[in-house]
């Protein structure tokens, strides 16, 4: 085979699984979970407290195999819209995840676990740094289908 032929299919090859990979992660394939009767793949949405206040937020969950990508969404009447990129593991009916801020000045990020009780109900708690000075936290995190 030509030299530059060579070249050129192993270029295009690397450059098609790459693509492959970034549509599965954006969850632009959702087929792979079609067969998967565990998957978490959906719209959910999520309820917490912090101090006094309940928060509920809108949690759109993509999954590829066991890795989960969400992007969490909060909405408060006279507030900015906050949203949060989630990655995590979903493995034996156990989600386990961190969480980030997309705003780069935000520094609100923290760790969750959650365990599947019914179909539609994902239940657990996670943990953050809140108050002045910065404390460690924790709070019940419940996630429901939004249907």
């Amino acid at each position: 085979m030509d030299p530059a032929l060579s070249f050129a299919v192993g270029v295009g090859a690397g450059l098609f699984v790459n693509l492959f990979l970034y549509l599965l992660k954006k969850g632009y394939v959702p087929f792979l979970n079609a067969f998967n009767e565990n998957s978490i793949a959906d719209t959910w949405i999520s309820e917490y407290t912090e101090g006094q206040t309940t928060y509920h937020e809108t949690i759109r969950v993509r999954q590829v195999w066991r890795t989960i990508y969400a992007t969490a969404v909060l909405t408060e009447e006279g507030k900015p819209t906050e949203i949060q990129e989630i990655k995590g593991t979903y493995k034996n009916q156990i989600l386990t995840a961190e969480y980030w801020s997309t705003e780069k000045n935000v520094i609100e990020r923290g760790t969750f676990t959650l365990r599947r009780v019914t179909s539609d109900r994902l239940e657990g708690f996670f943990t953050f740094f809140s108050g002045d000075p910065l404390r460690l936290q924790q709070s019940a995190y419940i996630w429901r289908l939004s249907r």
